[in-house]
C-alpha cells in the first residue's frame, strides 16, 4: 500500500473490509492459487474517499478469518 504508511494499513483494511455491502458482491472463486481458499471479490467499496475493488482471501476449513486482503483502486489495473 504506498500510499499509507505501516501505522495506517491496519486501518485501511478494517475500514474496506467494515465498508463491504451486498451490492458490492463480484464473485466468488475457488481454491486455485492457495489450496484450502477461496476468493469474494467486492466492486466499488467506498473507503477513505476512494472506490476500492477489494479481495478478500478466506479459509475453506469453516475459519473465518481473513488470511490476505488485496486492495487496488477501482478501475486501475492491478
Amino acid at each position: 500500500m504506498n500510499s499509507y504508511d505501516r501505522a495506517a494499513v491496519g486501518q485501511f483494511a478494517e475500514g474496506a473490509i467494515d465498508r463491504i455491502r451486498p451490492k458490492n458482491f463480484h464473485e466468488s472463486n475457488g481454491p486455485d492459487v492457495i489450496p484450502g481458499t477461496f476468493t469474494d471479490t467486492y466492486r466499488n467499496v467506498e473507503n477513505d474517499g476512494d472506490e476500492w475493488y477489494v479481495k478478500l482471501f478466506v479459509n475453506d476449513n469453516g475459519d473465518t478469518s481473513v488470511q490476505v486482503l488485496s486492495a487496488n483502486w477501482e478501475g486501475y489495473p492491478h
